[in-house]
């Protein structure tokens, strides 16, 4: 995780939080980066390659390395197993993810509650795709086309350093709390799927 500076370099937390009551060190509250809702008819935002299909999701500890997880554990860090994404609730924006079989992973230290960091995948068809880009689109976050994807990333009101994102593809979409861990993330998502098949 190259930009962790808040977990990892002040035992505090990684990047800015998306909800009310998930902020920065201070208790102030942070812009929500909203789930797409509206279908819309917008042109597919996505690069051509192989559809990732019925693609079972790794577990949340395969998705960072060793280092990344050593680092999460020495600042208190550990793996949250009660989130449930109710509406309202911290990370439902994260929602869709799990509804589509994907995996959702967020770390906390119950010391810092207001300090998580949080990554998600799941599969995606090509018409939820282009509602989730118009609705991102909608909602101001910027996109940025890359070798991996379409990038829609949002920045927090309260560590302008340390924008979320959102990666859609063809066949699959990804989020990343710390934007810079976004395309390595998505790389090892790769590296996992091609040892696995």
């Amino acid at each position: 995780m190259p930009r962790r500076r808040t977990i990892l370099v002040t035992l505090a937390a990684s990047a800015a939080a998306l909800l009310a009551g998930c902020a920065s060190p201070t208790p102030q509250t942070t812009a929500t980066p909203p789930a797409a809702s509206s279908p819309t008819t917008t042109p597919s935002p996505t690069p051509t390659r192989e559809p990732v299909g019925s693609v079972a999701p790794p577990a949340c500890e395969e998705l960072l390395d060793p280092p990344a997880l050593q680092k999460l554990a020495d600042s208190g860090y550990s793996l949250l197993t009660d989130w449930t994404g109710e509406p309202g609730g911290p990370f439902q924006h994260l929602k869709p993810f799990a509804d589509r079989g994907g995996v959702v992973c967020i770390w906390g230290n119950p010391e810092y509650p207001e300090q998580p960091y949080a990554y998600a995948w799941s599969s995606l068809d090509a018409a939820s795709a282009q509602s989730f880009a118009a609705d991102f689109a909608a909602q101001g976050l910027t996109r940025t086309g890359t070798a991996s994807g379409i990038v829609f990333a949002g920045e927090s009101n309260t560590h302008a350093d340390s924008p979320y994102g959102y990666l859609l593809r063809d066949g699959d979409w990804f989020f990343d709390l710390d934007l810079p861990d976004l395309e390595p993330f998505v790389a090892r998502f790769d590296a996992l799927q091609a040892v696995g098949g």
